[in-house]
């Protein structure tokens, strides 16, 4: 190589999949000659960071029908598919008309491969399709906070309003005065009627007794003609 002159080497180097992310240091050996011919060897130390996939999941995001005002549950499966140890991992959610309960989970520590779960309990104060979203933020191994969103939608019912109890021998207003009315056509009705009867009896008896007079003169005046 002439006095000032640069030659450019490339060297593709690739990682194991088990390697831990990290620094690591390679040394590189250099020996040459100079213009007398004697050999000349150096060492020089360079740090290859290695970085390994990180990789947090949400899935099987899962919420019931419910109603107006009433408890729902919310499930959602939190896995750590990278290559990394995932720590410090806040999950928390958000939405327009409802309400969470025990919202906000920690987790200290994710390692790879490792499943949670999250189950805040959810209250819809609004019915129809409501849409909310699971934040979660964490730290990867190099420390460095990273954030992942997954969105999410339920159907929420009217509420359900009971009908006032009303016992079986009860009626409304409208249909209590109709059944009043008919009562008394028929306790009106009633009378009439026995008094009529009654009158068709009592005549009868008055005609029967007149008739029985009527024949017994009768009979009187004919024994008379037959003494005389």
């Amino acid at each position: 190589m002439d006095p000032g002159q640069t030659v450019s080497k490339m060297i593709r180097m690739y990682t194991i999949p088990s390697a831990t992310p990290k620094t690591y240091e390679v040394s590189m050996n250099m020996e040459y000659e100079d213009d007398d011919g004697a050999a000349i060897s150096a060492t020089e130390y360079l740090g290859i960071p290695v970085e390994q996939v990180t990789k947090l999941d949400i899935a099987d995001v899962e919420m019931e029908m419910v109603e107006v005002g009433m408890e729902g549950d919310l499930t959602a499966q939190i896995f750590n598919k990278g290559k990394t140890t995932i720590s410090n991992v806040e999950i928390t959610t958000s939405g327009e008309g409802f309400d969470v309960i025990d919202n906000k989970q920690i987790i200290g520590r994710l390692d790879i491969g490792q499943l949670e779960y999250y189950e805040p309990t959810i209250i819809p104060n609004e019915e129809g399709i409501l849409h909310g979203v699971i934040n979660i933020e964490f730290e990867d191994v190099t420390g460095k906070v990273q954030n992942i969103a997954e969105e999410f939608e339920f159907e929420v019912m009217a509420a359900y309003v009971p009908e006032p109890y009303v016992p079986e021998e009860s009626f409304g207003f409208e249909d209590f005065e109709n059944v009043v009315e008919e009562v008394e056509e028929e306790v009106d009705i009633l009378p009439n009627m026995v008094g009529l009867c009654a009158g068709f009896s009592v005549s009868a008896l008055i005609t029967k007794f007149f008739a029985v007079r009527k024949r017994k003169k009768i009979f009187e005046m004919g024994m008379d003609d037959d003494e005389d």
